[in-house]
């Protein structure tokens, strides 16, 4: 018994004299609804929108693949723009609360030594205070985007 593989299946010889050939075809893809195709392409747009294409180039894609333009296609644009910003708060609201927690250690470092009246200047307290600088940076910027939830290119 011989066997090789063929494009969509198999051919299997069992003697020299007869060979088989076993073909498996996909099924055709379903028709789809319109609102499912209309749910897919908004998806598309969302997605699209999501990881920074440009809004013109959105455009350019729902009129030539699709035929949708004026109107349809400026509502779904809409749409993914306020999934993005929407997507862009939660990432901004998260690093928010981690660099918040990350100025607690050098405020609590400074306060200790308010309180004590001593003050260490070593390498240790420096980077502890520039760690706090780059945690208040980053609060800073993601209290912007929490506020405006407008970010250029991707979401992410």
């Amino acid at each position: 018994m011989h066997g090789g593989q063929e494009p969509g299946g198999f051919k299997i010889t069992l003697n020299p004299r007869r060979t088989y050939s076993i073909l498996f075809q996909t099924p055709p893809e379903p028709m789809l609804s319109p609102e499912k195709k209309a749910a897919m392409i908004r998806e598309q747009v969302v997605s699209k929108i999501h990881w920074g294409t440009t809004d013109d180039e959105v455009l350019n894609w729902l009129h030539g693949q699709h035929g949708i333009s004026g109107v349809d296609a400026d509502r779904m644009l809409k749409e993914a723009h306020r999934a993005k910003r929407g997507a862009v708060r939660g990432k901004a609201f998260m690093t928010l609360i981690f660099s918040g927690l990350g100025m607690l250690i050098p405020l609590g470092f400074i306060g200790l030594q308010i309180s004590s009246g001593v003050f260490i200047i070593s390498t240790g307290s420096m980077v502890i205070l520039g760690a706090g600088i780059i945690c208040l940076g980053i609060f800073l910027r993601s209290l912007l985007l929490l506020v405006t939830g407008r970010r250029e290119g991707a979401a992410d």
